[in-house]
């Protein structure tokens, strides 16, 4: 498909069913905890999905997500996205990365795992950059002739660790 075959915007996963890291490291496994919610409707705890993970206090392995997402939602089914895999798109071009945001979304009605490079650049809520996050690629917006928006999930609050800090 192209971009002018999807609709204007879509979304999975419900905005109510989502929860800020627990610990500084828990990015995966709060991931974790709304990817399989989306897919249970039942609600576990961090600390569960950071024993399925593996999770340490170095964090969560990509290739883990993947692994307990496959293992224990649905959403690795046919009818949805199928096997979930990790995928390197560093020399993807915006339109084909987008182009898969949006097939995620609306073609296969699944979430996405998203695990960027955080530069202040593009999340000036960040006092720091970082490397090594997770967050819930859960919807998309063209935005007609401006570049089109990705709704995520974004599990970190930095103001929870350090309240002098913006949310």
């Amino acid at each position: 498909k192209r971009l002018g075959d999807y609709p204007q915007r879509s979304t999975v996963l419900s905005p109510k069913r989502t929860r800020e890291q627990h610990t500084t490291y828990w990015c995966g496994p709060s991931s974790m905890q709304m990817i399989a919610w989306g897919w249970h409707q039942e609600r576990k705890g961090q600390g569960h999905w950071a024993d399925k993970l593996g999770t340490t206090t170095s964090g969560t392995s990509i290739s883990d997500m993947v692994r307990v997402i496959n293992g224990t939602t649905g959403w690795d089914k046919e009818r949805y996205a199928g096997d979930y895999i990790v995928l390197d798109i560093s020399d993807w071009s915006y339109k084909k990365w987008l182009l898969l945001q949006m097939r995620h979304i609306e073609d296969y009605r699944a979430p996405v795992v998203l695990h960027p490079i955080l530069l202040r650049t593009f999340y000036p809520y960040l006092d720091d950059d970082a490397a090594g996050h997770f967050q819930v690629g859960r919807g998309y917006d063209k935005r007609g002739k401006k570049p089109g928006r990705l709704g995520y999930f974004e599990p970190w609050n930095q103001q929870r660790f350090d309240p002098s800090e913006p949310r």
